[in-house]
């Protein structure tokens, strides 16, 4: 028999997942994880305009995944979960792997292309 608490770490799981599933919020995170910054640099690394970056940081901290810190007019974002960098660096390690396969040549992991 499936347990309640069981169905409800499914149901979170697939949340997550579904929201990590984009690659403007991979890109993102991947960013936050190295460290601090503000709206304006996030938006220029990841190619979105202020407004829709501020779509995808609303979605992430829904999630509690990344919090956020003012300084004046200024916004700063940052990382919030280790479970997210780990999660990342295995995307990384698991794209290498599966790379020959999509497209016959090896992939080093820092060559990902979300990476």
């Amino acid at each position: 028999m499936v347990s309640k608490k069981l169905i409800a770490n499914a149901e979170s799981a697939a949340a997550f997942l579904a929201l990590m599933g984009n690659e403007k919020r991979l890109l993102i995170m991947n960013y936050l994880a190295e460290g601090e910054m503000s709206v304006g640099a996030l938006a220029e690394k990841v190619l979105l305009s202020q407004s829709a970056l501020s779509q995808h940081l609303a979605k992430l901290r829904a999630l509690d995944l990344v919090e956020t810190r003012r300084d004046r007019q200024m916004r700063y974002y940052s990382s919030k979960s280790d479970a997210v960098r780990e999660l990342l660096n295995y995307g990384r390690w698991h794209t290498a792997r599966v790379a020959p396969a999509l497209d016959g040549q090896r992939m080093s992991p820092k060559a990902c292309p979300w990476a």
